[in-house]
């Protein structure tokens, strides 16, 4: 066995625990995916179900579990929107940091039909006192869920 291929697994290692240090994560939480048991990145739909109950369960756990999440796929709209509603839950409206968070969700997935029920909900919650941006996110998704007439009802549930 040459030296590279001994060498891989200390720097994949290194790298983890970069990337956790990075995101702002903890390294044991990082490393088992923020869910006992997983030690491969959580599968969507395996994270839209937990997600879901930490959220409304424990927020302090479902916040570091979106960030693992995100720490493995930064392009996760599901695990930004989660970020701005435990965020905008802790603080009671959705301030500068859930309206970052939420704006991320738009940006990884700007369409995406499965968050657009959630997104709406929390963006018109507080509508006078979003960004610009943020208004023009919110309004485009509107404008896209209503074109589409079978989704209507997501729209129609949002408000």
């Amino acid at each position: 066995m040459s030296a590279v291929a001994r060498a891989l697994p200390v720097a994949v290692a290194i790298a983890s625990l970069a990337l956790a240090a990075v995101a702002g994560l903890d390294a044991v939480e990082m490393a088992r995916g923020a869910a006992p048991g997983w030690s491969l990145p959580p599968q969507p739909s395996a994270y839209d179900a937990a997600a879901e109950r930490l959220r409304v369960s424990d927020p302090a756990r479902a916040r570091s579990f979106s960030r693992a999440a995100l720490a493995w796929r930064p392009v996760d709209g599901r695990a930004w929107l989660d970020l701005a509603r435990v965020d905008a839950g802790r603080a009671g409206r959705l301030g500068p940091v859930a309206q970052l968070e939420l704006e991320r969700s738009y940006e990884a997935a700007p369409y995406e039909l499965a968050l657009a029920q959630d997104r709406i909900a929390l963006a018109y919650g507080d509508w006078p006192d979003l960004t610009d941006d943020l208004r023009r996110s919110a309004a485009s998704e509107v404008r896209t869920t209503w074109s589409l007439p079978e989704h209507r009802a997501v729209l129609m549930a949002a408000v």
